[in-house]
């Protein structure tokens, strides 16, 4: 994946226009290259991380002051306007293409849980990435995990379960712990039990205002005693 950037003379409250225009302000740094302020654009970036993700090596091209050059690089991070969502910022870091690196991989769930729909189960997915170290050009953009084998309620797949056939050949290593639970089917409450878990959060939340008051009226007694006692000459 290529994805081309202009060296940036920008900054500040001056870069709300060029946003407006499509374009997105970027950082470049990592292993020997010098500190880039960059611009991308906002069509392309979002091209980029549909197409690969943030885990997977990009060729930036970057241009300016008459020079062209080419950086393999991770999206470092990516930054958003809280009321709009919209990106407004990404830092890209090169890599060493020759030494691993580390990185926290989605996991993607792929095909049907049977317990899902034989046993009414709900499906609960507890780990949304997994750590991997492999060298930059083999990093994973996601993890699949097939759903297929969880026939009954409670069954879960775990890290150790992964197929690692889907990392054929590019000694991708998994760092998280191998018991961690990925994917999980629980069954459904019945009325009952949802009705009793109301009833104990409730009854936790009254208890808690209870031990509260119980505790502000002991302070302000011990308050008015200590008030009420003679000074000590």
């Amino acid at each position: 994946m290529q994805l081309s950037a202009d060296v940036r003379n920008i900054f500040g409250k001056r870069l709300n226009a060029s946003r407006v225009a499509g374009l997105v302000p970027a950082e470049l740094y990592g292993f020997e290259v010098k500190n880039l302020h960059l611009f991308v654009t906002l069509k392309e970036l979002k091209k980029a991380l549909k197409e690969v993700g943030e885990n997977s090596v990009i060729d930036l091209q970057v241009k300016g002051d008459g020079k062209e050059a080419t950086h393999p690089v991770l999206i470092q991070g990516l930054q958003k306007h809280p009321v709009s969502d919209e990106l407004i910022g990404v830092d890209f870091y090169e890599v060493d293409m020759k030494k691993e690196t580390e990185a926290n991989i989605p996991v993607e769930l792929v095909g049907e849980a049977p317990a899902v729909k034989l046993h009414a189960g709900i499906l609960v997915k507890v780990l949304q990435e997994i750590e991997v170290r492999a060298l930059p050009i083999n990093l994973p953009s996601k993890i699949l995990v097939n759903l297929s084998s969880l026939t009954e309620i409670n069954q879960s797949l775990m890290v150790k379960d992964l197929d690692l056939s889907q990392f054929a050949g590019k000694n991708v290593k998994i760092l998280t712990e191998p018991d961690s639970t990925i994917v999980i089917v629980k069954a459904q409450m019945t009325e009952e039990e949802e009705a009793a878990l109301v009833a104990a959060n409730s009854t936790g939340v009254d208890a808690v205002k209870v031990e509260a008051e119980e505790k502000k009226k002991a302070e302000e007694a011990n308050a008015a005693v200590s008030a009420e006692a003679p000074a000590k000459k």
